[in-house]
């Protein structure tokens, strides 16, 4: 019998005799099919294979700017790295080799990660694809490591395995190319791990599961271990971040408060500790945050809500797109489809639910649900399990955010989108349902795998349409292996300098710079001027070094964007230069005579204020779970202590 059916003695013995058979049946089934950890992780290291096979199997790609502007950064990442940096931040190859301050401004988890990963492989491109394969493995382990909490064992391995095979991560990954992106659903899918433990609302409600323990971490108005997931999603994709914090604001205040009938306390409480808890998230991803907010006004950050206009973005169009046309199909019908079938059968699911065990749902069924789960577990050697109650608060936490996402990605949110608001970050409203897609698809496992084991029905319609989204998947796959796909060769010897995009570009940088350029640059500059190079400058990676001689003092342009972390040297001292008001290059005038020149990245003072403030959300964190280890012990020795006279009066 299953433990966390949820179905206890009395009730059965209400029921018909084949009711009961049918009942008995699927629980031993269930029992024979436990997946243990071994196996899961086989599991899901085979259905993330899959799921990437195209790059990682068959080295195919429809390849488009942004495959190579992420091929071209993590390259030029790897090489700060080795030049000593452990953070680069200006891309030496862009902007046809005069560079660009992109890592100032994008996140930089995901090129660290490649560059990190990339002496185990041949080349950039293979670390790149194994970076992919992990983060479907990750995303996998966070939707197992959540839904077995609350599930049966073999559907939440299935339901974590279908999570991996959803169409939008599919397509970030294949066609948008967009690998920082598609990377952070294994972070999103930690957050929602973190988030959805509910050991709080356990523990508030008397759960007979949960058990008296002291106020750990993840209780207390500041939950560390949903600022770390916040921190992960923040440095390796913002926008991302910036959907998932939107989306889930009123999932996790409903959650967490213990639901619509809280009190006006409870929900400030719960959206205070929210808005702290991811408050000490971003904080703790300061490093990169606070420089690139700060520093904003050196590029032209206005092309990312003005170049880019929502209007013909929308999931669902009808309007918009009678009226503005479609930008992205794919994304804006049959994986929104997916999305609003996987939502809406989550829903079905979980009224048909509501319907067949009105009394399973508040405080005091919640208590009755525990109770019977913990004597299941003991009479059939399962151990401790979660009852189904909640699991479904659980899974109407995720369908909360998944229903956000798809109206904010619809059209029904144009106004929103027409005014100055944070959405117009995001660009595009069909983003939104890289949200809903996991979301939804943990939401509808979580429904399924929790409920009553004679619910036939429900369980189908919830694998028929988690099936499908998987479905869509492997017609994409398969459209990409024999049509759209093609083979990619990209070793690290064909990276070349490449141009930017426009929102990096700064605001004295001018027309000239690539005239400059495309006229032979640095050597014609000398040439034309009558400079000496004795020694080359290398290839960007630390910085440069150039050895010029001169017989009279010469005005020179280097190549270079300037930017004001740059710190020149001559010959080890300190010299000024300025941005070359026709083409934006650092110039400077050089003395007579032979002199080293030297050009290096200084930190500038937002960098190294977000350096100070992760640092100090770290002390924070540390403090926090330092605290909770403290009352764990306190309250371990409480218990002892008062366990003792009972002992000692039992030995008697």
């Amino acid at each position: 019998m299953s433990a966390r059916s949820g179905v206890d003695g009395p009730a059965l013995i209400q029921r018909s005799a084949g009711t009961r058979r049918r009942w008995e049946h699927g629980a031993v089934m269930n029992s024979r099919l436990r997946p243990g950890t071994p196996t899961a992780l086989l599991a899901l290291c085979l259905s993330a294979w899959l799921v990437a096979s195209p790059h990682a199997v068959f080295n195919l790609a429809d390849r488009n700017q942004d495959f190579d502007q992420h091929l071209a950064w993590a390259f030029q990442v790897g090489q700060g790295l080795a030049a000593g940096d452990p953070y680069p931040r200006w891309m030496p190859l862009g902007n046809r080799g005069l560079g660009e301050p992109a890592l100032l401004y994008y996140s930089p988890a995901y090129s660290l990660a490649v560059s990190l990963l990339r002496p185990l492989t041949d080349a950039t491109w293979s670390a790149m694809r194994l970076v992919e394969f992990l983060a479907l493995l990750g995303l996998g382990l966070a939707g197992w490591a959540l839904l077995r909490r609350f599930a049966r064992p073999l559907p939440a391995l299935l339901g974590a395995m279908a999570c991996q095979a959803t169409p939008m991560v599919f397509m970030l990954f294949n066609h948008f190319n967009g690998f920082p992106w598609a990377s952070n659903a294994a972070g999103f899918g930690l957050l929602l791990w973190a988030a959805l433990r509910l050991p709080a609302m356990a523990r508030r409600h008397g759960d007979a599961w949960a058990g008296p323990r002291a106020p750990s971490a993840t209780d207390g108005l500041l939950r560390v271990p949903v600022a770390c997931a916040v921190a992960l999603m923040t440095l390796t994709h913002l926008v991302s971040t910036l959907m998932a914090l939107i989306c889930l604001t009123p999932a996790l205040v409903w959650l967490w408060s213990g639901g619509v009938q809280a009190g006006r306390r409870a929900l400030l409480r719960a959206a205070l500790s929210w808005g702290l808890s991811a408050g000490l998230g971003l904080a703790l991803a300061g490093v990169f945050l606070l420089p690139a907010l700060a520093s904003m006004d050196l590029i032209s950050a206005r092309e990312w809500t003005e170049t880019y206009r929502p209007h013909d973005a929308f999931s669902f169009p009808t309007v918009t797109a009678w009226r503005y046309g479609i930008r992205w199909f794919g994304f804006q019908w049959p994986v929104s489809l997916v999305c609003l079938g996987l939502t809406g059968a989550g829903v079905w699911l979980l009224r048909r639910q509501r319907a067949r065990r009105p009394e399973a749902h508040g405080p005091e069924g919640m208590r009755t649900e525990g109770a019977r789960g913990q004597q299941a577990g003991r009479t059939h050697g399962q151990g401790m399990v979660v009852a189904h109650a909640p699991a479904r608060r659980a899974a109407i936490a995720l369908l909360i955010a998944s229903a956000c996402a798809l109206l904010l990605a619809s059209e029904l949110s144009l106004p929103l989108w027409l005014i100055d608001t944070p959405l117009r970050k995001v660009q595009f409203p069909h983003r939104f349902l890289f949200v809903s897609s996991i979301s939804a698809s943990w939401a509808l496992a979580l429904l399924a795998g929790s409920g009553p084991a004679d619910d036939r029905l429900g369980r189908r319609v919830a694998v028929a349409a988690l099936l499908g989204a998987a479905l869509l998947t492997a017609l994409l796959a398969t459209r990409l292996v024999l049509r759209d796909g093609e083979p990619v060769n990209a070793g690290d010897d064909t990276i070349r300098a490449y141009g930017s995009y426009s929102e990096y570009t700064l605001p004295w940088q001018r027309p000239a710079a690539l005239d400059w350029q495309r006229a032979g640059g640095l050597e014609a500059e000398l040439a034309q001027t009558g400079v000496r190079l004795i020694a080359p400058a290398g290839n960007g990676a630390g910085g440069w070094r150039w050895v010029l001689a001169t017989g009279e003092p010469q005005r020179i342009r280097l190549p270079v964007l300037w930017f004001p972390a740059w710190r020149l040297t001559l010959d080890g001292a300190p010299h000024p230069a300025s941005a070359d008001p026709q083409t934006g290059l650092v110039a400077l005038t050089l003395p007579a005579g032979e002199h080293a020149l030297r050009l290096r990245w200084q930190r500038l003072p937002a960098e190294q204020a977000g350096a100070a403030l992760s640092l100090l959300a770290l002390a924070v964190c540390a403090l926090v779970l330092w605290r909770d280890a403290r009352q764990r012990r306190q309250g371990a020795r409480r218990a002892s202590r008062a366990a003792a006279p009972a002992a000692a009066t039992a030995s008697r």
